[in-house]
């Protein structure tokens, strides 16, 4: 798995896509350099999805650009994100021990960036043209998607693994990159959206993908009963998507349909089960903490206590302990 992504074929175009946007100035490359605090300059680098799952991975995840901070300490899942994401899959019943092999990611600009303020400098636009453009030698997206998503553990199955499309921006590079696969908006837009879902043929694949488009793992933490789509109904929305993967990860033949509308059932209904209740209650506690200042015991046991009824009630104090750092 390890020679074509390090080839001329795959890592050498993310490397021109690179360079080539570097030789245009601070007008395509790291905008921002020289601003930012001395904790947190600006800071741009190539950094490619190296030291995860290649082998024996059950899923893809297709996301925005990684955290500086991954680069620096030289571990891509160490942050946050990937915290959050391990969680989801946690509370849909991924055993710990195979909760790496759900963290393969591709990003659509695989450049290390400050985890925050910089999504605006690396936008789909610049994904597509630096990063998927065969003509000009950049066309990393693509291949990188193609080898991550059929490795030697999923030769047999007649589809490749799916890839889970996290966040605005991928989302966004996936509805254009693929747009003959969805209907379209009255202004000809197409329409792809978060628990969206099909099979599409990736540009060089022999075999079809299983997609869902997701939110960011990390875009729970800015939500509240008050905000849009609320904290509630963004839980649900992604332990139905963790309930996908895990679906299709310990059963790659199961149809894509199939598995969505059983977690969809269980998960984004208005009466779930008790038990589903209270890890829909329990994980929105923890995220309205604000990177888990309320620990998974603290906020099951507030959950019992307010009949898993998150909002309208008075939140436990591990959260207002922790506004201030908000």
């Amino acid at each position: 798995m390890m020679p074509p992504i390090v080839s001329a074929g795959i890592g050498g175009q993310a490397l021109k896509g690179v360079d080539d946007c570097k030789a245009m100035g601070t007008d395509c490359w790291n905008p921002m350099e020289g601003f930012g605090s001395a904790s947190d300059p600006s800071i741009w680098d190539i950094f490619m999805p190296l030291g995860l799952p290649l082998a024996n991975q059950k899923m893809v995840m297709l996301l925005h650009y990684p955290p500086y901070v991954s680069l620096e300490e030289g571990d891509y899942l160490n942050n946050n994100t990937m915290r959050r994401w391990e969680r989801m899959l946690q509370s849909v019943g991924v055993a710990e021990n195979d909760i790496s092999l759900y963290e393969s990611i591709v990003d659509v600009n695989p450049i290390a960036a400050p985890g925050s303020g910089q999504s605006a400098y690396l936008p789909t636009l610049m994904a597509s043209a630096f990063f998927d453009n065969a003509t000009n030698d950049r066309q990393y997206i693509s291949p990188m998607l193609v080898h991550m998503s059929n490795p030697p553990a999923n030769e047999a199955n007649s589809r490749t693994l799916p890839v889970i499309i996290f966040g605005s921006e991928a989302i966004e590079y996936w509805k254009v990159k693929y747009k003959d696969n969805f209907p379209v908006d009255s202004k000809n837009y197409p329409i792809f959206s978060v628990l969206d879902y099909g099979d599409l043929t990736i540009n060089g694949s022999d075999k079809e993908t299983p997609y869902m488009g997701a939110n960011h793992p990390i875009a729970a933490v800015y939500q509240d009963c008050s905000s849009d789509p609320g904290i509630i109904t963004i839980e649900k929305q992604d332990l139905t998507t963790a309930c996908f993967t895990r679906t299709l990860g310990e059963e790659p033949q199961t149809a894509t349909d199939v598995a969505f509308n059983a977690c969809n059932e269980t998960w984004m209904t208005d009466t779930p089960a008790q038990d589903q209740d209270a890890v829909i209650c329990t994980n929105a506690i923890i995220d309205m903490s604000y990177f888990n200042s309320c620990s998974w015991e603290q906020a099951s046991e507030w959950c019992a206590e307010n009949s898993n009824q998150v909002c309208g009630a008075t939140l436990p104090e591990c959260i207002n302990d922790d506004k201030d750092k908000k």
